[in-house]
């Protein structure tokens, strides 16, 4: 889900099939999602029922992400090598330093363990945050919609998992940087060690005329690279996904890729076999780039044996 689209795709169950049944991107009514959070409840649940019904679907195990403005996440570096005892109440401690836009007792929080390179070091974790009423609202909207939510997760940890055969083959001294270009914006994410640290909302991406507004885009996509690579000293390479609307053209492409010592690529779901594209992938509303990221990621979590 996005503030502006919202994307259904279907596999077939209790299978390890990566092929979907159909993939489905639809524009929301105006104003149903604002920064994230549901504004016209009654509107998508209607839109997501109709949907629904149109492909048959009305009894399905439904699974979901977030819109990406929905969740904050953090790196938590914990005081002890292990992991606190109590870490809600060092959350507590640490909640003014996290620059959450609301109070840790208004959300719900997940806490990941993250690996450490030596075991002396101190414990970290992601944190993952979401508004109780953000998560109230779309479990009325499935309702609304007459199916049962099974699971609902951010958008960042969908990609993150989707990424997870790109991350693992890079050399320790590797730097990936997940670059989204769309129409509405671009986003950027750092992932080390296979694991996200950064995260930054970015200007569009202008038409193949506006050069300087792209090259301006890149300048700060490489601000961002040059600070981290300042920050650790055993940054050795840097390679650049591409992913959203924009990702595969060929200007952009050509602009990333100039900065010296980047490998750069455009991340393609079905290219790379994370999906097996249904049978009518030219229709018309197809989702690409950052959806079909974020749909892989959720099947890759329903294969899991």
């Amino acid at each position: 889900m996005e503030d502006r689209w919202l994307t259904l795709s279907a596999f077939p169950s209790g299978s390890q099939q990566r092929r979907a049944t159909f993939l489905q991107r639809v524009p929301l009514p105006a104003g149903s999602i604002v920064a994230g959070e549901p504004r016209r409840t009654e509107a998508i649940g209607d839109l997501m029922g109709d949907l629904l019904l149109e492909h048959g679907l009305t009894g399905a195990r439904v699974v979901a992400t977030l819109p990406h403005q929905a969740t904050q996440w953090r790196m938590v570096q914990w005081t002890t090598p292990g992991w606190p005892a109590n870490p809600e109440k060092e959350l507590e401690t640490l909640n003014p330093d996290l620059g959450l836009p609301y109070p840790l007792t208004a959300a719900y929080v997940t806490l990941l363990p993250l690996p450490r390179k030596q075991s002396s070091e101190p414990a970290t974790s992601l944190l993952v945050t979401v508004r109780r009423a953000a998560v109230q609202s779309w479990i009325e909207i499935f309702s609304l919609a007459g199916v049962e939510l099974e699971h609902l997760e951010s958008a960042q940890l969908s990609e993150w998992r989707a990424l997870e055969p790109l991350l693992s083959d890079l050399p320790s001294g590797a730097l990936f940087v997940q670059v989204e270009l769309n129409e509405g914006g671009s986003r950027l994410v750092l992932y080390r060690h296979g694991v996200p640290e950064f995260e930054q909302a970015l200007p569009a991406a202008g038409r193949p005329v506006q050069l300087d507004l792209n090259q301006e885009l890149v300048q700060k996509v490489e601000g961002i690279v040059r600070y981290w690579r300042e920050q650790d000293a055993a940054v050795t390479s840097v390679r650049v996904g591409l992913v959203g609307t924009y990702a595969e053209r060929q200007d952009l492409l050509d602009l990333f890729s100039q900065p010296e010592g980047w490998s750069v690529e455009q991340i393609d779901a079905y290219r790379l076999g994370w999906i097996d594209p249904p049978a009518d992938a030219g229709e018309t509303g197809t989702p690409s780039g950052g959806q079909l990221l974020r749909v892989a990621g959720l099947l890759q979590e329903a294969l899991k044996p």
